[in-house]
This record gives C-alpha cells, sequence and structure tokens, in this order.
C-alpha cells in the first residue's frame, strides 16, 4: 500500500519517528512483528480492524519512548 502524506508534516513525521524506533529498538520490531502476525491471522480478511488495531499498537510503541 502506498500512504501520501504532506512532506513534514505530523503524520509524515511520525511515520519517521516509528521508522526510527524499530531501527534502533529490537524489544520494539519483535513485539511490533508478535502482534502483526497475530492481528493477520485474527483479521486477515477484515483490513480496517487489522489495520486499526495495528496503528494503536504503533502509537503504542511510541508513546513508551517518549
Amino acid at each position: 500500500h502506498l500512504h501520501g502524506v504532506e512532506y513534514g508534516g505530523a503524520q509524515w513525521l511520525s511515520y519517521l519517528r516509528f521508522r526510527d524506533l524499530l531501527r534502533r529498538s529490537s524489544d520494539a520490531r519483535a513485539r511490533y512483528e508478535a502482534v502483526k502476525l497475530r492481528l493477520a491471522q485474527e483479521h486477515g480478511a477484515d483490513r480496517k480492524t487489522y489495520t486499526d488495531a495495528k496503528s494503536a499498537v504503533a502509537s503504542s510503541l511510541l508513546r513508551d519512548v517518549e
């Protein structure tokens, strides 16, 4: 999937913060991977539910490092 966001905007910065978190933290990567695998099994046919739940985990990971 392709996401279009405003360059330098809040969502763009949030995506970069999350990317950087996953690059530097093996714990965050492992947690995110486990959740994505579980959600794919539970909601594989329901993309919106999967995406909403995955987004909540991403937000939680970002809050944990602030």
